[in-house]
């Protein structure tokens, strides 16, 4: 998988964010998701790091049954 401007794709290391409707509702009422970089199309981000970004940040994508996380690297707020 590749990414492209500057997109990154993750796996998501919190729990589960709950959807009623529109709304989200995030777990442990935090307003942030912790993820981990799969693939990145940035060149300040590397494969393996764990960053967080807002809660509503980016979208999901399925592929072959696995839930993926793609972000812009604008909307990250913390590389670890």
């Amino acid at each position: 998988m590749k990414m492209l401007n500057s997109n990154v794709c993750c796996m998501n290391l919190d729990e589960v964010v709950q959807k009623v409707g529109n709304v989200i509702i995030p777990s442990k009422n935090k307003a942030y998701k912790q993820l981990e970089v799969i693939s990145s199309g940035d060149d300040k981000v590397i494969v393996g790091q764990t960053i967080y970004v807002p809660i509503t940040a980016g979208y999901e994508i399925e592929i072959d049954r696995e839930k993926f996380t793609v972000v812009n690297a604008r909307e990250i707020i913390l590389i670890l």
